[in-house]
């Protein structure tokens, strides 16, 4: 007896999810290289950050999240320190960034934001107690 082959529509499905999940792995080990400088990105850093910067896990319990990681790179202060391949300009040479900048490409943002969505929201209300 033959295995069961599967729908092509199936098929397609689950190597997309492979692909979802290999590029949120990815996001991840970017926003630790990139973002972890000041914000508890996951568990691998629960003790990095910057006490005054939320955590990815807080930013996830925003009723906006999606629009406030679709625009992060373009607002204070991730604009003066982050250059995105084909979307931002060059820093003026009379105003360099504060710190060491960080670049990333289209593909690599998209990635960070993929990791992000897969975040479960930390639950502030605990917090507050």
């Amino acid at each position: 007896m033959s295995a069961p082959r599967l729908a092509p529509a199936v098929l397609c499905a689950l190597c997309a999810a492979g692909a979802t999940a290999a590029r949120a792995a990815d996001g991840e080990r970017l926003a630790l290289r990139h973002c972890g400088r000041c914000h508890v990105v996951s568990e691998a850093n629960k003790f990095g950050g910057i006490d005054s910067t939320p955590s990815f896990a807080a930013l996830r319990s925003l009723a906006d999240w999606q629009d406030k990681f679709a625009v992060f790179w373009s607002v204070s202060p991730h604009r003066a320190v982050m250059q995105i391949e084909g979307l931002t300009q060059p820093f003026e040479p009379d105003r360099p960034p504060p710190m060491a900048p960080i670049t990333l490409t289209k593909e690599e943002l998209e990635a960070i934001q993929e990791f992000v969505a897969t975040i479960p929201p930390k639950d502030l209300r605990e917090q507050a107690r």
